[in-house]
């Protein structure tokens, strides 16, 4: 199937490597065939047999990052569109991503500090609340998560970050915002606008923003459904055991 690697994102925001036995039970088992049919998702043969020195930037990324795995299913970068990560893992990692690139929107809009006040979690209709402590350095939470997955994304996160500041480079922090495809978020659209302003500048601003909006969409939850068919896929993949961890920052920005 490698000759017909989509070169269009959108029909392969989920890849899946199957082993030979699926694949085979694919050619005459109509409701394991269906996920063959799913517009957004590409499937792959395992083991991987294409041509290893001329691959597409995407299943180059996914060899270099050593995800080529029997029976693994991987999700596409809601930011790059050649980048991915396995399931279980897409959630936190694209989050910390979006926190990453939130940083560096707002460094080159001036920033002078840029501080987490509070982590709000929603794993699976449960919601908490964790607020941050940055007055000493090292900021510590001021809770423990139990849950290992929010644990791993608290570990992760710079809590405060702190730079010379300076003038915003607006065209810059704009076009950063295009090529991370975060032009729609209503909250770096703000703060780019009030920043562009050179009379009565803006100089700090609590903000609220959701890290997850843009993975949840490319978490294909049709394709998940289909998975129970596939024995291999079942365990590890249905709906029901995928952890939902939603996460939602409020950041404190000094310019």
């Amino acid at each position: 199937m490698m000759h017909n690697f989509p070169e269009a994102p959108e029909k392969r925001r989920t890849i899946v490597f199957l082993n030979e036995h699926e694949m085979q039970k694919c050619d005459y088992d109509p409701e394991m065939g269906q996920l063959l049919l799913d517009e957004e998702l590409f499937v792959i043969s395992f083991p991987f047999t294409g041509n290893q020195a001329n691959l597409p930037m995407a299943l180059q990324n996914i060899k270099d990052a050593d995800l080529i795995r029997s029976d693994s299913v991987l999700i596409q970068s809601p930011f790059d569109c050649d980048v991915y990560e396995e399931m279980r893992a897409a959630p936190n990692r694209y989050a910390l991503d979006k926190h990453l690139y939130f940083s560096t929107f707002c460094q080159l809009l001036g920033a002078k500090e840029i501080s987490v006040k509070q982590i709000q979690i929603d794993t699976n209709g449960k919601s908490s609340k964790i607020s941050v402590d940055g007055k000493r350095s090292g900021a510590k939470l001021n809770a423990t998560i139990e849950n290992k997955q929010a644990a791993s994304f608290q570990a992760h996160l710079s809590l405060i970050e702190r730079y010379a500041g300076g003038l915003p480079d607006i065209e810059a922090a704009s076009k950063y915002l295009r090529a991370k495809k975060l032009s729609n978020d209503p909250v770096m659209r703000s703060l780019l606008e009030k920043r562009s302003f050179s009379n009565n500048s803006l100089e700090e601003q609590e903000l609220v923003i959701n890290l997850s909006q843009e993975v949840n969409k490319n978490m294909n939850i049709k394709a998940q459904a289909k998975f129970k068919s596939f024995a291999s896929l079942k365990g590890e993949y249905n709906t029901e055991s995928i952890q939902k961890n939603e996460y939602t920052l409020t950041v404190l920005v000094k310019f």
